[in-house]
């Protein structure tokens, strides 16, 4: 069962985030891009190209269950908003900031980061694993 206040979504959605915002996808997967558009408009969108997966909606948070998916997903991703992150499984692999864009992924000629689900590297360091 769900939280109250989380609900589940397939296909696509669109949202307005606001404060703090986690695009969460779930797993690393053998096949497949996050293509990753800033846009002028209010809403964040996402949907998939290819699969079905189960987005489940939360304040400030939407989590894809995309494990065992191949597909790909295209991510449009407002200037305008304060603080959003993409998450592969643990690893934060794209964050936008007051503006600044923080990723390993070099935008291509349209302005478009394709961030590749297979191998995805985080945007920051990450502590090694204790002994």
């Amino acid at each position: 069962t769900l939280p109250p206040d989380e609900q589940l979504v397939s296909g696509g959605l669109s949202l307005v985030p606001t404060g703090e915002f986690e695009l969460v996808f779930e797993a690393v997967q053998d096949a497949g891009t996050v293509e990753v558009s800033l846009t002028d408009e209010s809403e964040l969108a996402v949907r998939s190209i290819g699969g079905q997966p189960r987005y489940s909606v939360a304040p400030n948070q939407v989590r894809i269950d995309n494990a065992g998916s191949t597909a790909d997903y295209e991510v449009l991703l407002p200037r305008s908003a304060r603080h959003v992150r993409i998450r592969v499984g643990d690893s934060v692999v794209f964050t936008q900031q007051d503006g600044s864009i923080m990723t390993t992924a070099v935008p291509d000629a349209a302005g478009r980061y394709v961030l590749e689900l297979v191998g995805l590297r985080p945007t920051r360091p990450t502590e090694p694993p204790e002994p």
